[in-house]
């Protein structure tokens, strides 16, 4: 399990939603540019979402292993909230994208149309963890 050293929850909770901001901006940047990145669209969505359910985690003190296992993760958030939880289960659909979509994989081929649907999950999610600690997010 994960702790953090010398930093208060709070500003680890920031650290959290900077870096999954980051991610997700970035993903939105390369598709608003038509860039042929596809892949690493879907990465990046993935990884904003991990970073946004660790921070939301953090803030609720409930520790969590080092995963790419969106599922894993909603299932520790259930321990805040469930029906929050519950309300998040399509992100789990992004699981694949954090490990899978790296590697060669026909399975995991990621074309444009399917670059922005992933990043429509994870603005949804962005959104509603955001809603949900508002107060937490850095500028």
């Amino acid at each position: 399990m994960r702790k953090p050293l010398n930093k208060t929850p709070q500003k680890l909770v920031k650290e959290w939603f900077q870096k999954a901001e980051s991610d997700i901006r970035l993903a939105e940047y390369l598709l608003a540019e038509n860039a042929p990145f596809w892949e690493a669209v879907a990465f990046h969505c993935q990884q904003s979402v991990e970073k946004y359910m660790k921070a939301y985690l953090v803030y609720h003190q409930i520790e969590f292993p080092k995963t790419h296992d969106l599922e894993k993760l909603l299932e520790l958030m259930a321990r805040a909230d469930t029906k929050f939880s519950t309300q998040l289960l399509f992100a789990n659909t992004l699981t694949p994208f954090g490990v899978l979509v790296r590697y060669p994989d026909d399975a995991q081929r990621v074309d444009r149309k399917k670059a922005e649907s992933v990043v429509a999950l994870a603005q949804k999610v962005e959104k509603a963890i955001l809603a949900k600690r508002s107060g937490l997010r850095s500028k």
